[in-house]
């Protein structure tokens, strides 16, 4: 069964209270989920965070890349932007052999 860890991030408290930006992206994973993800599977997290994607410190991002790495799960967003706004925080990601990363359906790493 393919497992999921779903990672949702809006950069503003405004943002996440407004619920639009979060609601878009929810959107985006179950589209995903629903129509091309391997049946069965199992989101076994969510995490939603409240932060720039350039921030150095992100203990709920680094909480779910952590779970990613211990459980074999695919980290799932809607967009890579949602993962970072920082080419390296994505490249690093992409090239651990650990992390299997997508975005609304298209995978990144193996």
């Amino acid at each position: 069964m393919e497992e999921f860890i779903v990672l949702k991030r809006v950069s503003t408290r405004g943002q996440a209270e407004s619920g639009l930006g979060l609601a878009a992206q929810q959107r985006d994973i179950d589209l995903y989920l629903n129509n091309y993800a391997k049946v069965p599977y199992k989101v076994i997290a969510e995490f939603t965070e409240v932060s720039s994607g350039s921030a150095k410190l992100r203990p709920v991002f680094d909480e779910a890349v952590e779970l990613a790495r211990k459980t074999g799960a695919t980290l799932l967003c809607s967009k890579i932007d949602r993962i970072s706004r920082k080419v390296s925080v994505i490249s690093t990601l992409i090239e651990d052999k650990m992390i299997k990363l997508l975005h609304t359906g298209q995978l990144l790493h193996l």
